[in-house]
């Protein structure tokens, strides 16, 4: 299991945590409401749309997000010195520290476990 902090861009370049966490494990779908800024949690997710998933890469022991809507995600090191992308049908590595970010717009996240 694996926890993330959601982070919103209020000022161009200038990012605030929404206090709102999300524990992920293998199989966790990412809603469209989870990346999206202006949209609200559906009572719900019966018909909510699914942008991505978790897996469990056993070979490598690491979680993955697999990018399942398209777009370009990023991942990057704390440092700015490690930098990941996916496209769609492609995944990211979920590194403790590492900022996640899902596309132009949308949220970005902060594996905090």
């Amino acid at each position: 299991m694996l926890e993330i902090d959601g982070v919103e861009e209020r000022q161009r370049h200038n990012f605030f945590s929404i206090g709102r966490r999300i524990v992920l494990g293998h199989g966790f779908r990412i809603f469209a409401d989870m990346v999206e800024p202006t949209r609200k949690p559906p009572l719900t997710r019966r018909n909510e749309r699914v942008v991505g998933h978790v897996e469990l890469d056993n070979s490598q022991g690491q979680y993955r997000l697999v990018n399942d809507e398209g777009g370009l995600w990023t991942a990057r090191s704390p440092n700015g010195t490690q930098r990941f992308t996916a496209q769609k049908g492609q995944s990211l590595p979920i590194i403790k520290g590492y900022f996640v970010h899902f596309g132009d717009g949308k949220r970005l996240a902060v594996v905090v476990e």
